[in-house]
């Protein structure tokens, strides 16, 4: 199971994920990405809270640093999130992340 909150009010705009990517979820995670980015404005994605991410979630969120989401998570997220960010970059992507 995966819980999207999305903090439309803050700049930039904020998804804090909770749970699972994977899945169902990730088609659901891709329908709430494809309706911020038609939005236009900065988005964080926070993985604070996010216990796993299957392959097609990383591509995904790979995906999305592409197009210019920034990822934050605290320690135990910063290895998945450098390798997606890596694996973002390999396949051409200009990527960003962070903490």
């Amino acid at each position: 199971m995966l819980r999207i909150s999305w903090d439309q009010e803050s700049s930039p705009a904020k998804l804090s994920l909770h749970g699972k990517v994977s899945g169902p979820w990730v088609e659901e995670l891709k329908r709430v990405w494809d309706e911020v980015e038609s939005k236009g404005s900065r988005v964080i994605v926070d993985l604070t809270e996010v216990t796993f991410i299957a392959r097609d979630g990383r591509h995904l969120l790979g995906e999305m640093l592409r197009k210019g989401a920034e990822l934050q998570g605290g320690p135990m997220m910063r290895f998945t999130i450098d390798r997606i960010r890596q694996e973002s970059q390999n396949s051409g992507g200009n990527a960003k992340g962070g903490d």
